[in-house]
């Protein structure tokens, strides 16, 4: 999985500067305010993370347009944000049971020997020979199908590795769930807003 992020990164540095400055100032701005402000934003950062979760499971798992995509993305949105704490809730717990999949995933522990290394295969990486040897900027055409790309087969590694891991990693997921519940019933504020921080921080590094 890190292959696949160093080789992007190489690749970036070479992207038109408007490509890189904008969207950088933009996630490091919306990373400052989901960060210092997480609970006042709450309600929109539950109806973001709701579209974008909808939006991918529907794409990902059926075949319709673009059109049906956007229209569920906005219907979760709108419950998200009716329900936010709930919402935010499930944020939660999706992002603690992502982080310690990730965790084992990535250092390898306690692989399940029959499908350990099936998402670690060197020619998963995605390349791009015109632009391996060179250093002439990569237009922003270009740019935009290489971070496509890239996106795609680090989604598609993630799920691989996600694959290979043993009822144990699934268990200890599943343990970092039912703490992030407990935390979230007794200290709901607090919980929330260490979500809303760890978001920003993910933003404003992504920027």
């Amino acid at each position: 999985m890190l292959d696949i992020l160093e080789k992007f990164q190489q690749l970036a540095i070479r992207f038109q500067p408007q490509l890189l400055v904008i969207p950088g100032l933009l996630l490091v701005s919306i990373g400052l305010c989901v960060w210092l402000a997480g609970l006042r934003w709450r309600k929109l950062i539950a109806a973001v993370a709701a579209a974008l979760f909808a939006g991918c499971i529907v794409k990902n798992f059926t075949g319709y347009s673009f059109a049906v995509i956007a229209a569920v993305s906005v219907v979760f949105a709108v419950i998200a944000a009716v329900i936010e704490k709930i919402a935010m809730s499930i944020l939660t717990v999706s992002i603690v049971v992502f982080i310690t999949l990730f965790f084992f995933a990535g250092s390898g522990v306690a692989y399940d020997e029959t499908t350990a290394g099936a998402g670690n295969d060197p020619n998963s990486v995605v390349t791009q020979p015109e632009y391996d040897i060179s250093e002439e900027i990569i237009p922003a055409p270009k740019a935009v199908e290489i971070m496509v790309s890239y996106f795609s087969s680090f989604a598609d590694e993630v799920r691989s590795s996600f694959a290979g891991l043993s009822s144990i990693n699934f268990a200890f997921a599943g343990f970092a769930a039912i703490l992030a519940v407990a935390m979230m019933l007794i200290l709901p504020n607090t919980v929330m807003a260490l979500t809303c921080a760890f978001i920003g921080t993910v933003l404003i590094a992504e920027g």
